[in-house]
Order: C-alpha cells, then sequence, then structure tokens
C-alpha cells in the first residue's frame, strides 16, 4: 500500500509538471521549456524557462519537498535592463496564477513596480522578493503549503 505522503508528493509533482498552460495563457507567444529533476534528498524540482518575444526571460521553480510543501521562486532574468510596463505586468501575472496570495494583480503588479527602488520586500514570513547580489535579476520566493 502507498504511504499517504508519497501519493501526496506525486500528486503535487503532477500538478506543478503541468504549466505550460498556464504559462502560455499569460503570454501565448513565449518558448517554455520544462525540465523536471528528481534529488537523491526526495526533493523534485520542476524548472519551466520562458524566453518572450520581448527578449526578456522568466524561470519558474517548483521545488517539490513534501506533499504538503513546494518552494516557489520566480525568476525575471536581467529585469533593470528589460524594464518596462509589459515585463512588470507578466511578472505580477505570473506570481498571481502559481503562488497562493490573495492580493489584486494591481497589488502585487505595483509591488514589483516598486522593487526598482527597493533591494528587497518580505510580504509575510515565507514570502519576499528580493534582487539578486548584482541588482540585475528579480525574484519572487513563497513557501506553498497544501492545506489538509
Amino acid at each position: 500500500m502507498p504511504n499517504k505522503l508519497n501519493v501526496l508528493l506525486e500528486n503535487n509533482i503532477k500538478k506543478y509538471s503541468s504549466c505550460e498552460e498556464s504559462i502560455n495563457k499569460i503570454d501565448q507567444d513565449a518558448i517554455v521549456n520544462k525540465t523536471v529533476t528528481p534529488c537523491a534528498d526526495g526533493t523534485t524540482v520542476i524548472i519551466y524557462s520562458i524566453d518572450t518575444a520581448t527578449s526578456a526571460s522568466y524561470g519558474i521553480t517548483f521545488s517539490c519537498i513534501s506533499g504538503k510543501r513546494t518552494n516557489l521562486k520566480i525568476e525575471f532574468s536581467d529585469a533593470r535592463e528589460y524594464w518596462n510596463e509589459d515585463n512588470i505586468q507578466r511578472m505580477a501575472a505570473f506570481i498571481k496564477q502559481f503562488s497562493c496570495t490573495n492580493e489584486s494583480l494591481d497589488d502585487i503588479r505595483n509591488r514589483c513596480s516598486s522593487m526598482l527602488h527597493k533591494e528587497y520586500i518580505r510580504i509575510d514570513s515565507d514570502t519576499y522578493i528580493e534582487w539578486d547580489e548584482y541588482g540585475s535579476n528579480l525574484y519572487y520566493n513563497t513557501m506553498l503549503v497544501e492545506k489538509g
């Protein structure tokens, strides 16, 4: 009989391994590549590399830690170079689509836009937006916790 936690983990992996359609709803012209890597510690890492028609690049990484916990990281590569309203809107849409936030898309977009003049914003104990050490790539990090 399968272990309940293993079944939950497999369900999480399946859920986060099928996000291409959601990404393409946000940007229908995006080129999306997916990589799924099982790690020795039992974590499964699912990475979506997204290239847009505007040359902006994004990465969405789900690290499925257990059946109830998944770390989500969304990266806007070379954000300062490609900083414009459309690309900020796309970053906000990815956050809204894949995180568990109750914030409106406008609130998320405003928070992302404010990062041009900030280094770090802590949203709650598990969620923050930050620049990399070079101030080039913008990251959104959160822990997704399944209820039940």
